[in-house]
C-alpha cells in the first residue's frame, strides 16, 4: 500500500485557504455595493483557451519505495473552457506526464532499471481526458469585478485516464484542484495550477493484492489562458436611481397633464357671455410598466403606479388605450421574446380589469416581441408594457369660449 503525504497536502489546503479569506478581506469595502444578476450570455461567448506545464509525480502502491524527488516528472496540460455565468464554467482539460513509479514485479512490462535489490524503476506516458466543473467564490461573494487582478477557481471533474506504456490501462478518473488566476490585460491570464487526478489503483500495473486502492498523480503547472470575444457579463437589473429617473418622469408628466384639467375646468366654470365653439383634444399622457428580465409579473411598486394611471383612464370614458407588451431582442429567441411580450400586455390588462376596475371596452392589447432599444440605448429598458391613447379615439370636447 502507499502512503500518501496528508500533513504536506492539509498545508497547501490551508494556505489556499487562508489566500481566499485574505482576498475576500481586501474586498470588504466593494461588497457593501448592491449585487447585481447578469445575463448568461449567447453560447459563443467567453470562451477561453489555455496550456501549461509544470512537475508532476504519480503516486502508485510502490511509491514509496523511492524518494519523492525522484518520481518528480514534467507534465502539461491544454483546456478549452466557457464562464456560463459570473461564478460558474465548464471545461475540457487534456494532461500528459512521463510517469514515474516503482514496483517489487520484475516481469512489469513498464520496468526501467533497478532501483535497489527488489525494487525496480517503472516509466510509462499517462494522460487524462477531464470534464470540469470551475467556481469563482470571489465573483459569488464580493460581486462580479472583470477587472479583478487575482482569483482562486477551485475546481473539480470526471473523465477517462489511460497509461499508455506496454501495459495498457485505462479506467474513469477524478480530477480536483485550485487554478490561481492572474489577470494581465483583457485577454490574457497568467495561471498556477495545483492539480490532483485519482483513479482505480494499478494503473502502473502493480496492484495491492486483496485490496481496493486508489493511484493518484499531484502536480503544479503555470500557464497561459486567451480569452475569446465577447467577454465578460452585461448586468440585467435595473438599479434604484435609473428606476427613481423614471418615477419623476412619470410623476412630472402626470402633474402637468392634472394642471391642464385644472386649467379646463377652471374655463369651464366662467361665465357665459359669447356663444362660441371651440374644439380640444382630450389627452392622457402614457405609461410605461417595466419589467424584470425574463419576469411577466408586476412589481408592488408597479402596481402602485398602475392604479393611478386607472383612475386617469376612468376619468376619459368612451377613449381608447392600447395595452402593448415589449422584450429586448438582446436577450431570447424571436419566438421566445414573442410569447414573453404577450404575456406582459396581458398582465397590464388583467390588472387594470380586474384589479382597477377599467371597463374593458376601453383597453386594445398588443405586443412587439423583442425590440432594439427603446429607452437611453438600455436593452433593460425595453422589458416594458406601455399604454397609451389610441390617435383615433381622441374626441373632441365641446368648450365654450368666455368673453373678456
Amino acid at each position: 500500500m502507499k502512503r500518501v503525504n496528508w500533513m504536506a497536502l492539509l498545508a497547501a489546503m490551508l494556505v489556499m485557504g487562508n489566500t481566499t479569506a485574505f482576498a475576500s478581506a481586501a474586498e470588504q469595502e466593494t461588497t457593501k455595493k448592491e449585487k447585481k444578476a447578469y445575463h448568461f450570455g449567447k453560447f459563443f461567448d467567453n470562451w477561453y483557451i489555455g496550456a501549461g506545464v509544470g512537475a508532476a509525480t504519480f503516486n502508485g502502491n510502490h511509491g514509496e519505495e523511492g524518494s519523492y524527488g525522484s518520481r518528480i516528472a514534467p507534465t502539461f496540460n491544454l483546456q478549452l473552457g466557457k464562464w456560463i455565468s459570473p461564478v460558474v464554467g465548464v471545461r475540457a482539460n487534456f494532461n500528459w506526464m512521463k510517469a514515474k513509479s516503482f514496483t517489487w514485479d520484475q516481469y512489469n512490462p513498464n520496468v526501467d532499471g533497478i532501483e535497489k535489490e527488489g525494487v525496480y524503476k517503472t516509466r510509462f506516458p499517462f494522460m487524462s481526458v477531464m470534464g470540469e466543473v470551475v467556481i469563482d467564490p470571489l465573483n459569488l461573494i464580493a460581486g462580479y469585478k472583470p477587472n479583478r487582478i487575482y482569483s482562486i477557481l477551485p475546481y473539480g471533474g470526471v473523465g477517462w485516464a489511460r497509461a499508455a506504456g506496454d501495459l495498457k490501462k485505462s479506467n474513469i478518473g477524478f480530477s480536483f484542484g485550485i487554478d490561481n488566476r492572474f489577470r494581465l490585460c483583457e485577454e490574457w491570464s497568467l495561471n498556477l495550477d495545483l492539480r490532483f487526478n485519482l483513479f482505480h489503483e494499478g494503473m502502473d500495473g502493480t496492484a495491492a493484492i486483496g485490496k481496493w486502492d486508489q493511484d493518484f498523480t499531484s502536480g503544479l503547472l503555470v500557464g497561459a489562458s486567451y480569452y475569446f470575444k465577447k467577454r465578460g457579463f452585461d448586468g440585467c437589473k435595473i438599479s434604484e436611481a435609473e428606476m427613481e429617473s423614471v418615477r419623476q418622469q412619470l410623476a412630472a408628466m402626470n402633474q402637468e397633464n392634472q394642471a391642464l384639467r385644472d386649467q379646463l375646468a377652471a374655463e369651464r366654470n366662467k361665465p357665459e357671455k359669447v356663444r362660441e365653439i371651440t374644439k380640444t383634444e382630450m389627452m392622457v399622457s402614457d405609461m410605461g410598466v417595466f419589467f424584470q428580465i425574463d419576469k411577466y409579473n408586476l412589481t408592488e411598486k408597479e402596481r402602485v403606479n398602475l392604479g393611478f394611471y386607472a383612475e386617469m383612464i376612468k376619468k376619459a370614458p368612451g377613449k381608447k388605450f392600447i395595452v402593448t407588451g415589449y422584450c429586448d431582442k438582446q436577450t431570447g429567441s424571436v419566438e421566445y421574446n414573442e410569447k414573453l411580450s404577450q404575456k406582459r400586455a396581458e398582465t397590464v390588462y388583467n390588472t387594470l380589469v380586474n384589479e382597477f376596475g377599467v371597463d374593458k371596452d376601453q383597453l386594445i392589447m398588443d405586443h412587439k416581441g423583442g425590440v432594439d432599444y427603446m429607452f437611453y440605448d438600455a436593452a433593460k429598458l425595453s422589458r416594458v408594457t406601455i399604454v397609451k391613447m389610441d390617435d383615433s379615439s381622441k374626441s373632441t370636447i365641446e368648450e365654450k369660449v368666455v368673453e373678456e
